[in-house]
């Protein structure tokens, strides 16, 4: 990764390694690259990386001179109304603002802007410059560790160094009087005020919800010649292009992916949509050998990331990368905004009020680690009930990773409403306490957008969201719970309930029946298809074993277990489909953990897994 910024928070912390230099200046304490903006006056300075739109707006909703230029416009803001004003800025950007009492780094809502990391004293969009440092002891950090491989990605603020953090998306981080403190842009507590407070019937709805849509695509298309797409065979790139083509009469390139040999392919769908509309159409279908290029995804990410559609982000962007597009639009975390897992909510519910969990927890004990294509299936709906209130995982248990770690990171809690302190007893507590915690911030925008984000940024591609714009998901966020998703509890239970439920009433009339009435299909991406080639998997297992993780870190009776199994798992063909991805998850994150850990502790530098045997 390009280090864009690194600075130290107090004139102590300036010493290092020799290999970061800081300026002497203007920017005093300060590195940067020259890829951004800056706007300076005689005692403080503003920096902001990444794309802006409609500043206008901006100035006028927060009644301040009106400027052209994004860092001088932050600035203004923060001045004027403190932190919390960066939350009227559209589009996808970090920022640093210091003066002589203080300096502010934030992120925008959504995370979609370069990654902040920062220690005590130090900060940077790239942990590898936490290395180069005096007196910093770069080391992996244990309870990181055993959340990555449990959940595919570190649970932020921790990471896997120790004494590092992240900011989380839409968190902006204030240093002064030697002292860190941080805030959000949007905290639970703010959620809960916006949650189901507007009252608004459903045409209203609906017709507000359209305009609002077709203003941020307004927004992010201004002064663009050169209009792209991606496009999948569903409600939320179809609402994209529909919405797009009801403005925009110019040529617009459309991009989709899917698995070579898959029955729940939605290329199709996507062609029918792209032919409907008039968009200049190009699809890919992954056959496996791509994860052969891992290493330059980690190479650019600052921690070891996976998650099921990482590949599918890096393709697509590096197919669009062969053409010359001003911008494109993306559908992701339409789906997180609204909420996801519902059933599953309702009927944990109704398990925790007629006192079925101790049965819960009986049975998931006796069905774990099955590959019984039943017991694999209660295991795995059980699991979602039981612990819908954990962020999903697909990984290691808990168990598994005690025993696989030589250093026992102990027990971890990845339960997202007591890591918060929210304690919510009724449905719609819960669906308020889920859509924020685990739909909105982790799912939404610590992995789908922070992958699709640093995918476009690493072919320096210009992606941005629609769906995400703040005004979308503030009027989203006021809803009554029942447009969002509709139905009473019981029939969200028994699987009555519908899914983005205004969404898809504003969107029926103007798509393809074909999309708007079909089935829900694919939306994943098959892991398996990585490991089906049998050098591929066998060199994938060498990897691992060569590695240091394999000598120094993991357990090599567990891990050599887990190999065996896997294998089994892999030559049975009645293995059920998600008992088989989550197989494939766990060798996955073992992959990317040895690749990052080489590249980021061994430095060492691979184009591609071949370069490791």
């Amino acid at each position: 990764m390009i280090t864009y910024f690194f600075g130290a928070f107090d004139e102590k912390g300036t010493e290092n390694k020799g290999v970061l230099k800081f300026v002497n200046s203007d920017l005093p304490r300060m590195i940067r690259v020259e890829d951004g903006y800056c706007y300076q006056d005689e005692n403080a300075f503003c920096l902001a990386w990444g794309d802006f739109y409609d500043l206008a707006k901006t100035a006028g909703d927060l009644g301040i001179v009106k400027s052209d230029d994004p860092a001088e416009l932050l600035f203004r803001a923060v001045k004027s109304k403190g932190a919390d004003g960066v939350a009227a800025f559209y589009g996808e950007f970090t920022y640093i603002i210091s003066t002589r009492d203080e300096t502010i780094i934030g992120r925008d809502a959504i995370g979609a802007g370069l990654p902040v990391y920062f220690s005590d004293r130090f900060f940077s969009n790239n942990i590898d410059d936490f290395k180069n440092i005096d007196g910093v002891d770069f080391c992996l950090d244990e309870d990181g560790l055993a959340k990555f491989l449990h959940l595919g990605t570190p649970l932020a603020p921790g990471s896997l160094i120790k004494g590092v953090k992240m900011l989380e998306p839409g968190e902006y981080l204030i240093h002064k009087n030697h002292k860190l403190k941080t805030g959000s842009l949007l905290s639970y507590a703010k959620y809960e005020k916006l949650f189901a407070s507007l009252k608004i019937d459903e045409k209203e709805a609906i017709a507000e919800l359209e305009r609002l849509h077709h203003e941020a695509i307004k927004r992010r298309i201004a002064n663009k010649s050169k209009v792209a797409l991606l496009m999948s065979g569903g409600y939320d790139s179809g609402g994209n292009v529909a919405a797009l083509r009801s403005m925009y009469d110019h040529e617009v390139n459309g991009y989709s992916i899917g698995f070579k040999n898959d029955a729940w392919s939605e290329l199709p769908l996507a062609r029918l949509l792209a032919d409907r509309f008039n968009i200049n159409f190009t699809d890919y279908e992954i056959d496996g050998s791509e994860i052969e290029e891992l290493p330059k995804i980690l190479s650019f990410l600052g921690h070891p990331f996976q998650e099921n559609g990482v590949m599918v982000n890096y393709c697509v962007m590096k197919r669009v990368n062969q053409d010359n597009n001003d911008i494109i639009l993306g559908g992701d975390g339409n789906d997180q905004v609204y909420g996801t897992a519902v059933q599953q909510i309702a009927l944990h519910h109704y398990a925790r009020k007629y006192a079925l969990t101790p049965f819960q927890r009986v049975l998931a004990g006796v069905s774990a680690g099955s590959n019984n294509k039943l017991l694999s299936r209660i295991h795995f709906h059980n699991n979602h009930i039981l612990n819908c209130s954990r962020y999903t995982s697909f990984g290691f248990s808990e168990k598994e990773i005690i025993k696989l770690v030589k250093n026992n990171p102990g027990h971890f809690s990845t339960d997202a409403l007591k890591i918060h302190g929210v304690d919510a007893h009724s449905f719609e507590e819960l669906f308020k306490s889920h859509t924020y915690f685990k739909d909105y911030m982790h799912d939404g925008n610590n992995l789908i957008i922070f992958k699709a984000a640093n995918m476009a940024r690493l072919f320096r591609q210009h992606l941005s969201f629609p769906y995400m714009d703040k005004d979308c998901i503030d009027f989203i966020f006021k809803l009554p719970r029942e447009l969002r998703f509709s139905g009473t509890e019981k029939q969200i239970a028994k699987g009555h309930g519908v899914g983005k439920y205004l969404h898809k009433r504003y969107l029926e009339p103007k798509l393809p029946r074909e999309i708007t009435h079909r089935k829900k299909q694919g939306g994943f991406a098959p892991l398996n298809i990585f490991f089906k080639d049998d050098e591929r998997r066998n060199r994938i297992f060498k990897i691992i074993r060569k590695s240091e993780l394999y000598d120094e870190i993991l357990d090599k009776s567990r891990l050599e277990g887990f190999l065996l199994n896997y294998e089994k798992t892999f030559q049975n063909p009645q293995t059920w489909f998600w008992h088989q991805q989550s197989m494939d998850f766990r060798l996955f994150n073992l992959l990317v953990l040895t690749v990052w850990w080489d590249e980021h502790f061994n430095n060492k530098s691979a184009k591609s897994l071949h370069d490791y045997l």
